[in-house]
């Protein structure tokens, strides 16, 4: 009986705007099963957010800086826990908006984004919240990806 080979093999190279696909038994409190959007990823810096890891908090359980629109946060990563980042839709609304790919874009000036959706409320569905984000020194994510520990899809 021929003996089945189910290993896997990516060749895709991270690069800013893909996700990256946690291994699915990887052993890490923070990326069991994560879906990570790579925000920025060159030689100075690589960092993104998880996507998939909600928590039971509400935007305005933190305070009422953005009026009454509700918005789940997620958990980005362990990197800055105590502080709050956001990607959206928005692009030069928000002024400093970095762009990640396409009509995504990350952060901005936080004062241009509370005018903002106190303008206009509606947009607060165009924008998603973390806490942390994910960080990996230079090439460490490459070494990773050679251990199999992430997929990249693009």
């Amino acid at each position: 009986m021929k003996k089945l080979d189910l290993s896997f093999k990516n060749n895709r190279k991270a690069t800013q705007g893909c996700l990256l696909l946690s291994d699915p038994f990887i052993n890490d409190p923070y990326f069991t099963r994560v879906a990570i959007l790579l925000c920025r990823h060159n030689k100075k810096e690589t960092f993104g957010f998880v996507l998939n890891n909600f928590i039971e908090l509400d935007l305005q359980e933190i305070g009422d800086i953005f009026g009454e629109t509700p918005s789940k946060i997620s958990i980005g990563g362990p990197v800055e826990p105590g502080n709050l980042f956001y990607i959206h839709t928005l692009g030069n609304k928000i002024k400093g908006a970095e762009d990640i790919l396409g009509n995504l874009y990350f952060g901005g000036d936080y004062e241009s984004l509370i005018d903002l959706v106190h303008k206009e409320p509606d947009l607060m569905k165009e924008i998603r919240f973390f806490i942390g984000y994910s960080g990996w020194d230079y090439q460490q994510l490459e070494d990773e990806m050679k251990e199999h520990a992430w997929v990249a899809v693009n």
